[in-house]
């Protein structure tokens, strides 16, 4: 008994020194290229995101154990895009209690696998970079027991954007966005909570936002007529959109970085998004009433902006709506040529 209230205490202790860093990262894996290009370093990953991730704990008498299955999305440089499924599982046996180290770390052990990869994009039958990938949540998988997205996006440097049913093939997309912009599609940016909401940014300097839920009716077939109904479009922010991201708690707010105008952080109006409400908008309704507004800029970059990201963290806890909670908000942007990381307050322009 006492032996194993001391490994008790040890594997708790061990615990909270992973929780108490929260920023201290192992490396775990590494994929292959998929790259078909005979000239190795010809083609660069450029964009990837994660899909939604599954968890599973179980619990034995003298080990506990977490395996999580998710998937990334990765594009490339020569035209092509990639699934790769990642499987991760973490025992807290591996941290050999009766070893006289404190501070053995358990080591987690990933899977990572090739699932899809296929050509994306191409101009004048020439490979087009594909600058964007991300998964859409238009519809899940219901023929089976998965509650994997089987919709992804892609964005190239054509000026098109693409949505992809992974149930019948890659050979097509099942919508080729071709007119949408007058330039390279470079960010497409899937709302936190209502991932049929997209926003999808441009080389031109502008931003729409789509609704996917149009596909739904017809997303099993290997043919479909119907197109994502655009919300709204913006007329020019000032600079190439590079990224696109949402509030993690404002459904309507959306922080942009600009590349040379800087960044911005606009709001949308009159979608209809309400605090609670996790069905969106209705996208049968009228849509031209739909505005953004740009609540800020932020100009202090000395060359083009490439990232950025909200920081953003609850004053109180509290179980009111997110809108209706106080919140110690700032935005993190950083420009490229210059090497320049900025921390700002995202209601004043004003350095932190």
């Amino acid at each position: 008994n006492n032996s194993r209230n001391s490994d008790k205490r040890t594997t708790t202790s061990q615990r909270q020194q992973l929780t108490q860093h929260p920023f201290r990262a192992t490396f775990a894996g590494k994929s292959k290229s998929p790259s078909t290009t005979t000239t190795e370093g010809q083609s660069l990953c450029l964009a990837l995101a994660w899909d939604k991730a599954t968890t599973t704990r179980t619990k034995g008498t003298s080990h506990e154990e977490t395996m999580l299955d998710t998937r990334i999305i990765s594009s490339y440089s020569d035209g092509y895009a990639a699934i790769h499924r990642v499987q991760s599982s973490l025992s807290f046996d591996d941290f050999n209690c009766s070893s006289s180290s404190s501070t053995q770390q358990p080591q987690p052990q990933l899977t990572m696998n090739l699932e899809h990869y296929w050509r994306a994009h191409s101009m004048f039958h020439s490979p087009a970079e594909v600058w964007c990938a991300a998964f859409v949540s238009a519809e899940e998988d219901t023929t089976t027991s998965s509650s994997s997205t089987v919709v992804v996006a892609t964005g190239g440097d054509e000026g098109a954007w693409k949505l992809w049913d992974l149930r019948i093939g890659l050979t097509k997309p099942i919508h080729h966005g071709r007119d949408d912009f007058e330039a390279g599609v470079t960010v497409i940016s899937p709302h936190p909570r209502r991932s049929h909401l997209l926003a999808i940014g441009s080389y031109d300097e502008t931003i729409a936002l789509f609704d996917a839920r149009y596909l739904s009716s017809s997303i099993s077939t290997t043919t479909t007529t119907t197109t994502p109904k655009c919300l709204f479009h913006s007329n020019s922010l000032g600079g190439g959109i590079w990224r696109c991201k949402w509030h993690p708690y404002h459904d309507s707010r959306l922080l942009v970085a600009g590349m040379h105008g800087g960044c911005r952080v606009v709001e949308f109006h009159h979608l209809g998004l309400k605090c609670g409400d996790t069905t969106g908008l209705d996208i049968t309704g009228d849509v031209s009433s739909v505005t953004l507004d740009v609540q800020q800029e932020f100009t202090k970059h000395k060359s083009m902006a490439y990232g950025a990201d909200w920081l953003v963290y609850p004053k109180h806890m509290s179980n009111a709506n997110d809108d209706a909670k106080e919140y110690i908000e700032a935005a993190a942007s950083c420009s490229f040529y210059d090497q320049a990381m900025y921390l700002w307050r995202t209601n004043q322009d004003t350095v932190l």
